[in-house]
């Protein structure tokens, strides 16, 4: 009975477990591995932004005052929200709290990503991903405080890890879908 081949024998390949260097040294067998749709990364890294502005992102301590009888009670402050972040964040510049800075660089990163454009995503999502995890570095809120009262931040939202798992999500995708065209093209070019 004959043996038929595999389809990894088919291609013209040495008869390898998959992982093994072929006769030219490249890992042919990763090349060939499914990986998933664009459009579904992109729809996972929208979905994660989308919760990101929805969800509270900074939790502040009470704040101490002084009540009409002299004595000292706490005040409750609100969580902020990623959306209110979203809308005055660029102020952060004036007191180095850069991490809004990120969005830009991920709204084009994500447009080069759904073009296929993946070398020049990937060029704008890591630096977007380094620039954004500086939120995790603000201690108060509005940072710098220009007059208007100051709140500590006492713990983290599930706002901002939602934000930086979109970041690093855009960033991983990126840099995979990269590599992975770039593996393809040196094997075509490898067979011709």
């Amino acid at each position: 009975m004959p043996q038929q081949k595999t389809e990894y024998e088919a291609k013209g390949a040495e008869s390898l477990a998959p992982g093994e260097p072929s006769a030219r040294g490249r890992d042919e067998s990763v090349a060939s591995l499914p990986r998933p749709s664009r459009f579904l990364v992109a729809a996972a890294v929208i979905v994660f932004y989308i919760f990101a502005c929805a969800s509270e992102t900074y939790y502040f301590a009470p704040v101490q005052e002084l009540d009409p009888f002299l004595r000292l009670a706490s005040t409750p402050v609100p969580p902020v929200r990623g959306f209110e972040i979203l809308k005055i964040g660029w102020l952060g510049l004036w007191a180095f709290a850069i991490a809004w800075y990120a969005n830009p660089l991920f709204l084009v990163s994500l447009v080069l990503f759904l073009i296929q454009r993946y070398r020049p995503a990937s060029y704008l999502a890591v630096p977007a991903l380094v620039i954004g995890a500086t939120s995790l570095l603000v201690r108060e809120w509005p940072p710098g405080g220009a007059g208007a009262p100051v709140y500590p931040i006492l713990a983290w939202g599930p706002g901002i890890f939602l934000w930086l798992s979109s970041l690093a999500l855009l960033a991983v995708s990126s840099v995979g879908f990269h590599l992975s065209s770039a593996t393809q093209v040196r094997m075509r070019q490898d067979v011709a």
